[in-house]
């Protein structure tokens, strides 16, 4: 296991991560990835239900793997937990780096008022052609 610390906006190292753990057997069907590989929590996101954890399995091709838990407790149909997996710390960070995957406040910021703005231009632009073909039909 490596020693891992790092500084990551809306992600928190774990240092108890039973209960994550738990959750995520609990979440495991059979026919899942990892089912059956032992695992230790290593990361959480702040800002959703993804939960990085390190797998402690000798010759597994992947050491990380990031998991999406639902918290219902159960076991989960085929495809559930959605997870991705990752050789190695590096490559897990490099893919924080995607807007998609890794939210800032500076990152939502500039995404959801470009479309928070696109929005209401479009629904002033519907408006107004409804109420041109409201005025037409007088």
């Amino acid at each position: 296991m490596e020693n891992i610390s790092f500084d990551l906006v809306n992600w928190s190292p774990v240092s108890q991560g039973e209960g994550l753990v738990k959750e995520l057997l609990l979440e495991l069907g059979k026919e899942h990835a990892i089912y059956g590989i032992p695992v230790r929590a290593v990361a959480r996101a702040n800002y959703n239900d993804d939960v990085l954890f390190e797998l402690n399995s000798p010759g597994v091709k992947f050491h990380y793997v990031l998991v999406h838990l639902t918290w219902r407790g159960v076991e989960e149909p085929p495809g559930w937990p959605s997870t991705s997996f990752y050789r190695d710390l590096n490559s897990w960070l490099s893919d924080l780096q995607c807007p998609d995957e890794f939210v800032s406040s500076d990152i939502t910021s500039k995404t959801y008022a470009g479309q928070s703005s696109l929005f209401w231009i479009l629904l002033v632009v519907l408006i107004g052609l409804l109420c041109v073909v409201a005025f037409l039909d007088f």
